[in-house]
């Protein structure tokens, strides 16, 4: 998953023929393909913050490229990513009031209370920190 808003992928043509891209359905534990079907092909994956801001109506995707099956699918593959996340200094306000419920499931999702003003930087330290928790820097 992406902590920010939205990651826009204009991948390369050699990724239809070498490995999807991939996308993990959590309510059936697997993984499906996103197939690149053209040379114009853009996928957008939802990050936790538009999660965040949508009180879940659009959930963040886990999602990664997996490795050629075959040898003969072994290529050069590239990409071009863009990482939407708004200025540090922007104060994040939830698009959508759904209640104790939401908030509480987003408080215990995210470790940050919806209710609470909360800027852009403080989303992203926030996110860092829970995702780097434990390791240890050599």
């Amino acid at each position: 998953k992406d902590v920010g808003g939205l990651q826009i992928l204009i991948p390369s043509a050699a990724i239809e023929h070498s490995g999807p891209a991939e996308v993990h359905q959590e309510s059936q534990n697997r993984w499906l393909d996103a197939p690149v079907t053209s040379s114009d092909t853009v996928l957008v994956n939802i990050g936790d913050l538009m999660e965040f801001w949508t009180g879940g109506r659009f959930p963040s995707t886990i999602h990664r490229v997996s490795l050629p099956k075959t040898q003969e699918d072994a290529r050069e593959r590239f990409s071009i990513a863009y990482f939407l996340h708004p200025d540090d200094d922007v104060l994040l306000e939830r698009l959508t009031e759904d209640g104790d419920d939401v908030n509480a499931r987003l408080k215990a999702r995210f470790g940050v209370d919806p209710n609470e003003p909360l800027t852009a930087k403080q989303w992203l330290e926030t996110r860092l920190a829970a995702t780097y928790a434990g390791r240890k820097d050599e």
